[in-house]
């Protein structure tokens, strides 16, 4: 019986890797060509929830300042004065209805920014910066009055 030898030539050696090399940036590209449109696309609806999130906030926050406000005559200057009491009379707090540690957590917008609060002619006014991060952007949230609405005011 004779041995069959088997000879790898480097050739075949060659072609072995450059056929898995060429599968492997196929299969890279395919991958790139599914996944890209589905990461632009889910940033656009992450950021949507952001907003959607921080809008929210603000609303119960503008929620709580009314009920602050009949309570004790004026809005507080302050929104932890929302959650503990700054000593008012009339104060029936606390004006947030959830957690207090959920409160602490959201003193922040979705982006990690603290929210500004600021009383302008005795009205208050609670802003965003939103994604960007600075205030006084067009990406800013502002609640003034009833609703919280997108935009420099």
């Amino acid at each position: 019986m004779k041995s069959l030898k088997i000879n790898f030539n480097v050739s075949w050696l060659r072609v072995c890797v450059t056929a898995i090399l060429i599968i492997g940036i196929f299969c890279i590209v395919v991958f790139l060509l599914i996944n890209v449109p589905w990461l632009i696309e889910g940033n656009k609806a992450r950021q949507k929830a952001y907003y959607q999130r921080t809008e929210w906030m603000i609303h119960c926050f503008q929620e709580a300042i009314q009920k602050y406000t009949k309570d004790c005559g004026a809005p507080p200057n302050e929104l932890q004065w929302l959650m503990i009491n700054p000593g008012a009379a009339g104060w029936a707090g606390p004006y947030i209805k959830i957690n207090p540690v959920f409160y602490w957590l959201h003193r922040y917008d979705a982006w990690g920014t603290p929210y500004r609060y600021e009383l302008i002619d005795g009205k208050p006014v609670i802003i965003s910066a939103g994604h960007d991060k600075v205030f006084g952007t067009k990406d800013d949230i502002v609640m003034h009055g009833i609703k919280p609405k997108k935009g420099k005011e």
